[in-house]
């Protein structure tokens, strides 16, 4: 950790737990400054401080400020490597504060950062007992939301939740009543939903159930826009993804991606699982201009997609790669030993 930061840790702290808005976001700003410097949070030097200073600013926040504070704490989770600042979250956490995430809120805003921090937290902190539970909040939710927006990061986690839970969630999705509703909010389409919606469809259908085959038709409609309440809303995009997804559900085989995350750093998503997986970190971490490079940089992160551990050259210390850093030690490493050749040389004369 820089003095630089050093010095700044505290007053972020003094500013995240303000009592005006204004001053907040100022911690805010500053903690985001200190965190893309650094590709992981062992820059942290007093994680109890930090932790107690950020729910104290979190239970007066409201709003968009409110959904920062989830979006910071969906970071902290997925990117802490040693597992210290998780464990000063969960000590400083407010009984219940987690669980309460999934109640009915009547702000859009509240409620998909809310399902998007509590699933961020089953999938990096909580006990594993805790994850048909949230699997259950989020099914519910599901039956009653009536928002395209919401109804879709209920479908990406979920997805997610699949990855560690897979017979849980397939099980509980084989409720007739809830595979219709899967039906009518597919003949019904929105561009917000409906690929959420596909996506969550062929994760329960990796295994082979000829009872996922149902939705073919459905994939099929939106594909080719036969169908006129499916045609009306269906964007080219949405049918360029389902006519992926008509050729997944068919063959039950994933085409692989191939994505860039930087200069030096490049994925294969080679299932349905782990692309579950990659576009749950990249919304969970939505307010973050750097998360590719959270990603390449993060093992952390890495470890949840099943890559291998990051290399150096994506790694930042301090806003330096550390590649950067071993060379500049290197160069001073060689020029020290140069000068004590020279001054024994020297002393030999």
């Amino acid at each position: 950790m820089t003095t630089e930061d050093a010095i700044r840790l505290p007053e972020i702290c003094e500013l995240l737990e303000a009592k005006q808005p204004k001053v907040r976001e100022q911690g805010l700003e500053g903690l985001q400054r200190a965190m893309v410097r650094n590709s992981t949070l062992t820059w942290v030097d007093n994680c109890g401080d930090l932790a107690y200073s950020f729910f104290r600013g979190l239970k007066m926040a409201t709003g968009s400020q409110y959904c920062a504070f989830l979006g910071f704490l969906n970071r902290f989770f997925i990117t802490d490597t040693e597992g210290t600042m998780i464990e000063a979250l969960m000590s400083e956490a407010p009984s219940g504060f987690f669980s309460g995430l999934a109640n009915d809120t009547p702000n859009e805003a509240e409620a998909i950062a809310g399902v998007y921090t509590l699933t961020t937290f089953i999938l990096f902190a909580a006990p594993d007992e805790h994850t048909e539970k949230v699997v259950d909040l989020l099914t519910y939710a599901v039956e009653s939301n009536r928002n395209d927006d919401v109804l879709a990061a209920l479908f990406y986690c979920l997805a997610v939740l699949f990855t560690i839970s897979p017979e849980y969630v397939r099980e509980t999705w084989l409720d007739s009543k809830r595979m219709h509703r899967l039906h009518l909010l597919l003949t019904q389409p929105s561009t917000e939903v409906a690929e959420a919606i596909g996506h969550f469809i062929l994760l329960l259908a990796a295994k082979g159930d000829d009872v996922w085959a149902q939705y073919l038709e459905d994939f099929r409609e939106i594909a080719e826009t036969s169908g006129k309440s499916v045609a009306r809303g269906t964007s080219g995009s949405l049918r360029s993804i389902f006519s992926t997804y008509v050729d997944e559900l068919t063959t039950r085989k994933f085409t692989k991606v191939q994505l860039t995350l930087m200069r030096h750093d490049s994925i294969s998503i080679k299932s349905r699982g782990m692309y579950a997986r990659y576009r749950f970190v990249q919304l969970a971490l939505g307010v973050f201009s750097d998360k590719d490079g959270i990603i390449a940089g993060n093992n952390s992160v890495r470890d949840f997609l099943g890559l291998e551990a990051a290399a150096s050259i994506n790694v930042r210390e301090d806003g330096v790669l550390v590649e950067a850093l071993r060379s500049e030690q290197e160069r001073e490493l060689r020029q020290a030993e140069k000068r004590n050749r020279k001054a024994r040389a020297n002393g030999r004369r």
